[in-house]
């Protein structure tokens, strides 16, 4: 007997591993994709600035096109709530979003929703001379241009040449006051809307690249008063 293991134990050592049938496999835990489109019911046209949460887990932006995508998601039921851009600091809530995943899916589809209430200005950029009144002081720097009836914030950061001239060219008497108002004509780049400046309480934002006249305000600046 002990002639025989001592042959045979070599043999066993070096037998080949049998792998395991594929078919065996465990799949269950594999992550899958979601990627969808939000449309306005109203006009059939895509969502712009939709946010959609998943419960319990993080918020994911969607495109100028309604376009957003969920990339490593759990086998099983998903929940998310989809909501809008109001242009105020919330959001909107429009509508819960349930899909259940197989293991590996990518599952495409397309979300109808409510938009009434939600803010679908197109974004812009534009590029020139703005004039109006800009309110500055702790956490505060904003801006409200002349014509500007829907009084939409704008906030102000002060770029290149503007940053030079703040200081020379701000009144002095008004320049150590708490949140001061004043008159202003400058020269930027104004992009929006989405949510801009502390706690994004403003629709736009504005950057400086040079100020060409800054006084103090008064009600005839404009051709409306916010006095």
């Amino acid at each position: 007997m002990r002639y025989c293991l001592r042959y045979l134990t070599p043999l066993l050592l070096t037998a080949p591993v049998v792998a395991r049938p594929q078919s065996l496999v465990d799949t269950s835990h594999v992550r899958g994709k979601l990627v969808g489109d939000l449309v306005d019911t109203s006009s059939g046209l895509p969502l712009r600035r939709g946010l959609v949460c998943r419960i319990g887990g993080q918020c994911r932006g969607a495109d100028s096109l309604g376009h957003f995508e969920y990339p490593w998601l759990s086998p099983g039921e998903q929940v998310f709530t989809v909501l809008c851009d109001t242009g105020r600091l919330f959001p909107r809530e429009l509508d819960t979003l349930r899909v259940r995943l197989q293991p590996g899916q990518h599952l495409e589809l397309r979300f109808g929703v409510n938009a009434t209430g939600c803010d679908q200005r197109p974004f812009a950029v534009e590029v020139g001379e703005f004039r109006g009144h800009y309110t500055s002081g702790f956490e505060e720097s904003s801006f409200v241009s002349c014509g500007d009836t829907a009084v939409f914030r704008t906030w102000v950061d002060l770029a290149g040449k503007a940053q030079q001239q703040e200081r020379p060219r701000w009144p002095g008497a008004v320049r150590g006051e708490s949140y001061q108002r004043v008159y202003v004509r400058w020269r930027g780049t104004l992009v929006g809307p989405f949510h801009y400046g502390h706690f994004g309480v403003a629709s736009y934002h504005l950057q400086v690249d040079s100020i060409l006249e800054v006084r103090r305000s008064s009600r005839h600046d404009c051709t409306f008063d916010r006095e």
